[in-house]
């Protein structure tokens, strides 16, 4: 299974139109992106749910693929930078966190993304707690905070290292 081509990205954003809380203005091939990333397009992390294995590319891409056939199921657009976590759920939605300063949630079926939470800094790490859900966040602000998924608001922070937690 090979990463798509950026034709095929600007196809699916060309047929897709209509989704446009997806889709940034360009796709990942800008540019600044060319230059900031040189080459840099590999996997860095990945998750599972049901017969799906979803992968985050240094980029900012995600891809839905079909681990029965090995088939690119969908593109996920929106994040512009490297995917640091991803968090499959039993919920409904996928969370992923990136150096776009963004936590991304995404609808399993649709790849549409439902709703952006920025950040001031990169988000390294993301953890989910489905018992009270809520969303557990690590910066380069050496910050952790408690983000509550039901009210939609940080209802929690504090410094948790001496350095950046990348």
């Amino acid at each position: 299974t090979k990463r798509p081509l950026q034709s095929e990205l600007y196809q699916y954003q060309d047929a897709n139109k209509h989704i446009t809380s997806t889709m940034p203005e360009k796709v990942l091939d800008t540019p600044n992106q060319q230059q900031r990333e040189r080459g840099n397009r590999f996997i860095c992390c990945y998750c599972f749910k049901g017969s799906i294995i979803y992968t985050g590319y240094e980029d900012g891409l995600i891809c839905a693929w079909s681990h029965v056939t090995s088939e690119l199921l969908y593109p996920l657009l929106g994040h512009t930078n490297r995917i640091n976590s991803m968090i499959a759920t039993e919920t409904p939605f996928m969370l992923t966190t990136s150096n776009d300063c963004t936590v991304r949630q995404w609808d399993y079926e649709s790849g549409v993304c439902q709703a952006v939470i920025k950040f001031g800094d990169p988000i390294s790490v993301g953890r989910l707690s489905v018992e009270y859900n809520m969303l557990f966040t690590a910066c380069w602000d050496k910050m952790i905070r408690v983000f509550d998924l039901e009210q939609n608001k940080i209802v929690k922070s504090f410094i948790a290292s001496k350095e950046a937690i990348k």
